[in-house]
């Protein structure tokens, strides 16, 4: 998990996603001292990603 959270951070910060970036950051740091994941985190996540999947969208739509 720590991968691939460490690899969303990378490319939703690309994608000028703070929000996700930074919540896959705390996984990803929190994985990497042990830290548990709990569900706060992951629906913290969920939301993060969801936001950004709209923004995506309306900025793809708009170039169209």
């Amino acid at each position: 998990m720590r991968r691939v959270a460490h690899r969303l951070q990378g490319s939703s910060a690309s994608l000028g996603a703070s929000r996700l970036s930074a919540c896959a950051q705390l996984i990803s740091e929190g994985e990497g001292q042990g830290v548990e994941l709990g569900s706060a985190q992951i629906a913290e996540l969920r939301a993060s990603a969801v936001e950004a999947m709209q923004a995506l969208r309306l900025e793809l739509e708009s170039a169209a």
